[in-house]
């Protein structure tokens, strides 16, 4: 099974980012798909949503098909860097593994099929005159958001919710104009939630209380997002790669006893409009004391 410390520039999907800030660092040739444990109960839960609630989770515009191909594309390169996975290409959009044909593309929306094969979402922006749009993707796993409310709207518009400046906004801006296909990039993000459910679909308002359970029942949910410019459409690939684990099973590890520490501090500095945003005002008190149980700070 691979993970993310095959990557020596990319931590392990559980590491946490400061929270509201842009974090991106370039991939470096290294692989950014993680092919572990998760994969099949990932496809699984994908190919239950694709047959009970198909255009929820994937939607594109008409003028995306090509786009969505070189996405296609792209995930097999990407595939075929990892040694141990078990997939095989016979053409951009048929899969097969252990000889058997396993995924076959549907022609209208050929991003459905890319990402059977990944656990990652797959989101497709493109630059128009307004800005970047959300054109096409195929999204399993939203953190508290609906694709059918940001679908085709800018990330202007996507980003209304959060807790951010125009100067971020400009900087996020330039940031996707300046993104060259060479030069992929990472961040990673973070929240918490009060149960395991990838698929944690809400409306446009960010402003309910999480409810979280108390000590350390509650769930780190961390994404591993990347951005890829693709050369021949001049569109931008945006995966996020999520991650489910208790914090009371954190403690188990070297890594997670750190990323205890780290979203101690880091809940701790939150602003109330930033602790609002995450849904996460009225369980602040008694979430860092329980951390600071976990981190030894007495203070």
């Amino acid at each position: 099974m691979q993970n993310h410390d095959d990557a020596p520039n990319i931590p392990p999907a559980i590491a946490l980012a400061t929270p509201f800030a842009i974090g991106l660092k370039p991939i470096d040739g290294q692989p950014w798909l993680v092919m572990d444990e998760d994969v099949e109960p990932f496809r699984a839960e994908k190919l239950t949503l694709y047959d009970t609630a198909f255009h929820d989770v994937n939607m594109g515009r008409s003028d995306t098909l090509a786009a969505q191909e070189e996405v296609a594309r792209l995930i097999r390169d990407a595939l075929h860097l990892i040694p141990a996975s078990p997939w095989k290409f016979e053409t951009y959009g048929t899969a097969t593994k252990d000889g058997e044909v396993r995924i076959e593309a549907n022609p209208s929306h050929p991003i459905s099929a890319a990402a059977l094969l990944v656990p990652d979402d797959l989101l497709l922006m493109r630059r128009e005159e307004d800005g970047w749009r959300l054109v096409a993707g195929s999204l399993a796993f939203p953190s508290s958001w609906r694709f059918k409310d940001k679908f085709d709207k800018t990330m202007e518009r996507i980003h209304e919710p959060v807790p951010i400046d125009d100067r971020m906004h400009s900087r996020i801006t330039r940031i996707f104009d300046m993104l060259r296909a060479d030069t992929p990039l990472w961040r990673t993000n973070w929240s918490l939630d009060p149960h395991y459910n990838l698929r944690e679909e809400k409306g446009e308002t960010h402003t309910s209380e999480k409810g979280l359970p108390p000590g350390g029942e509650a769930y780190l949910r961390t994404e591993l997002q990347t951005l890829h410019k693709l050369p021949e459409s001049g569109d931008i690939l945006f995966t996020v790669r999520t991650k489910l684990r208790q914090l009371e099973r954190l403690k188990d590890n070297a890594t997670g006893r750190q990323n205890l520490a780290l979203l101690c501090r880091q809940f701790r500095d939150m602003s109330d409009e930033q602790r609002r945003y995450k849904g996460l005002t009225a369980d602040a008190a008694q979430l860092i004391g329980w951390l600071k149980e976990q981190v030894g700070e007495t203070a």
